[in-house]
């Protein structure tokens, strides 16, 4: 059959069109921009506690800045290794990070230990927050400041109790830094040790900040001293064990984010620079101070060198302390 000008044309075109084709099916699709699906933040407390409570307002306004859904995934168990093991054995392709600890660090002297390292299964973003702890007492207590707690203390070796949620390694370091021997009752949780001094059965309670706050604020406990090397925002008129002269006594817990080990430096920095401007955003910063956490974002490199210099120190004081890591 004799081809005709138009039907040459046609076929050209369909060459044409067909040889387009198979090129872009040659080349590699394009990678989306991250991030584009939704981000899952495995918090390593069950839902309701002061970790729990950080965790959503910063996901909250993750979210916000990303345009992507932050998903908040509890994974309680082990004081924080099953969360933080769910979360170094993800995919490092930004889509699961972590709301991490002091206890990335602590674990390692108070237990149970770990049976990784974080320092090298976990690739660090930003720290999110400090907090101190706040040693409290029944109203009717005979003492007020620190001055007078460790006075009475020192005359009633081991007779002063205080409870906690199992804080052995802090009551210790307290005794420790304050040359006292109080008399450490733990308990399971937070709220039955806040309960027990409130009706007297203990003497004091040691717990986080924001733990204590609403029991303060209702004069139902009074506080007695932060651990903090400065005073906390959200109790302005309670001072620090270190403003005594009489003790040394510091310690503070920490938030941060990590993301599985290997995750790509640009995401790394599309996430810090994202945390950066929520940590200093006025809603947050005044939602967080009231609740006695004090914001305090990094660098990845300088969130390394704190996990680095924090399990340094938590295994010398533990040695110093002579404390045996629980399993």
């Amino acid at each position: 059959m004799k081809r005709t000008p138009s039907m040459v044309k046609r076929r050209s075109v369909l060459g044409s069109a067909v040889a387009a084709w198979g090129l872009s099916m040659a080349k590699p699709l394009r990678a989306q921009a991250y991030p584009a699906r939704p981000i899952k933040l495995i918090v390593p407390y069950p839902p309701g506690g002061t970790t729990d409570l950080v965790a959503r307002a910063f996901a909250e306004h993750m979210t916000r800045e990303l345009g992507q859904p932050f998903v908040v995934d509890n994974r309680p168990g082990a004081a924080t290794n099953i969360g933080t093991e769910a979360a170094m054995r993800s995919p490092p392709d930004g889509y699961t990070l972590l709301l991490s600890t002091s206890g990335l660090a602590t674990n390692f002297a108070t237990g149970p230990v770990p049976s990784f390292d974080p320092q090298k299964t976990l690739a660090p973003i930003t720290l999110i927050n400090q907090m101190a702890f706040v040693v409290c007492a029944n109203p009717s207590a005979p003492f007020s400041t620190v001055r007078e707690l460790l006075s009475a203390a020192r005359a009633r070796p081991g007779r002063i109790t205080i409870g906690s949620a199992s804080l052995e390694y802090i009551v210790k370091l307290l005794n420790a830094q304050s040359g006292v021997d109080i008399l450490h009752v733990p308990y399971k949780g937070g709220a039955a040790a806040m309960n027990d001094a409130i009706s007297g059965q203990i003497d004091l309670a040691v717990a986080l900040t924001p733990v204590m706050l609403p029991q303060i604020q209702s004069g139902r406990l009074k506080p007695i001293g932060v651990s903090a090397e400065r005073r906390v925002g959200a109790l302005p008129n309670v001072s620090t064990f270190i403003e005594s002269g009489e003790s040394t006594f510091r310690v503070d817990s920490w938030y941060a984010l990590h993301g599985p080990a290997g995750l790509p430096p640009p995401i790394v920095r599309q996430l810090s620079d994202a945390a950066k401007r929520v940590l200093t955003q006025p809603e947050f910063v005044e939602r967080q101070r009231a609740i006695g956490s004090e914001l305090s974002w990094s660098t990845p490199e300088d969130l390394a060198g704190r996990l680095k210099a924090d399990t340094a120190e938590a295994l010398r004081t533990a040695r110093d302390l002579k404390l045996t890591p629980g399993t």
